[in-house]
């Protein structure tokens, strides 16, 4: 439960990250998710963790690429694109 203060599940229970499907707004908390599984790795704000990105060398990838870059600093990934 990674915006919970309180989270209170049987032994049996089972947990999901809702989204949307078919172009619909997507209502998944998964800033918070993300945060808490990296937290939980060691990595935070001021321990981001570092990885490269690798893509081909079209303009149309690197777009791409920029934006997912861009997307992992909310989740404290410190990201390098690689030509």
């Amino acid at each position: 439960m990674a915006t919970a203060d309180l989270a209170v599940a049987s032994e049996d229970a089972r947990f999901a990250t809702p989204g949307g499907r078919g172009g619909w707004f997507c209502t998944t908390p998964m800033v918070a998710v993300s945060r808490a599984i990296v937290a939980k790795l060691g990595y935070g704000p001021d321990k981001p963790l570092k990885i490269k990105v690798s893509t081909r060398n079209i303009a149309t990838y690197r777009d791409q690429a920029v934006i997912l870059i861009d997307h992992l600093k909310h989740v404290w990934i410190q990201a390098e694109l690689e030509p």
